[in-house]
């Protein structure tokens, strides 16, 4: 009997030890946070991005993505964290610089955007968006779009936002009365209520819009299949009333990796 009670005692112990997760904090047994880089700086400006002082990402082409998130240590805040550094490809000059810390369990798009010969309209420079995402599949056959305004406007003209709806080209009562839409997405901000878009999965066609009640002009237009349970960025990049190929304003679908 002695012998059991001291087992029993050893097991007792070992689940609270397990129950109270050992030695470490809770954050100290969360996954590390994962990134992933796109490049939306308007101007056929390939750009460099640095973590500190480290080049993560070489010569990522205009609305390129890399290849999926990939996980980085964190690093706390306290210790000053992460310096983000975005480059034009092979030079020394920087677009843009932020701090941050990249929580444990976390996933982020860091996204450079912006105008790359911006002139006198300081607010349209190339700057750093920090996009945050679940990752989390859609259920049943749905599929989720993140939206992000990428959209310049020309010389002179203030940014604004924009409509992003579903139109069918076989209905065009579609267009006053979409199936699928999200109005008034600032240039350059991002919330999940704000931007993102549950839609049913298919092919369908999406339109970017004049925001307001009078939106009548389409700046871009894009068919696409969206897979079920899949996410999506949604990049609405380029400049208004340019015409240079693939400065004109377009619509890219990204492909963003699940882990649940």
């Amino acid at each position: 009997m002695k012998r059991f009670g001291w087992v029993v005692a050893v097991l007792v112990a070992g689940l609270l030890g397990a129950g109270c997760g050992g030695s470490g904090s809770v954050e100290d047994r969360l996954p590390d946070p994962t990134v992933r880089f796109v490049n939306g700086v308007v101007g056929n400006q390939a750009v460099d991005v640095f973590l500190n002082e480290d080049r993560t990402v070489a010569d990522l082409g205009y609305t390129f993505a890399t290849a999926d998130f990939q996980r980085i240590d964190f690093i706390r805040e306290s210790e000053d964290a992460y310096d983000v550094t975005v480059k034009p490809a092979g030079d020394v000059e920087e677009l843009d610089r932020i701090a941050n810390s990249f929580a444990k369990d976390t996933h982020t798009i860091v996204l450079a955007y912006g105008l790359k010969d911006f002139g006198a309209d300081f607010e349209k420079r190339p700057q750093i968006a920090l996009i945050p995402t679940s990752r989390v599949r859609p259920i049943g056959e749905k599929a989720l779009i993140l939206v992000v305004n990428d959209l310049a406007r020309p010389e002179g003209v203030q940014n604004e936002a924009i409509d992003f709806q579903s139109v069918d080209p076989t209905d065009p009562n579609s267009e006053d009365n979409p199936l699928f839409k999200k109005a008034n997405i600032g240039y350059g901000t991002y919330s999940a209520t704000a931007n993102d878009v549950l839609i049913d999965s298919g092919t369908r066609t999406f339109q970017v819009r004049q925001s307001g009640s009078d939106a009548v002009e389409v700046y871009a237009e894009r068919e696409f299949n969206f897979e079920a349970g899949k996410v999506y960025l949604a990049l609405v990049a380029g400049q208004v009333e340019n015409t240079t190929p693939g400065l004109a304003p377009q619509i890219v679908f990204i492909p963003l990796s699940t882990i649940r």
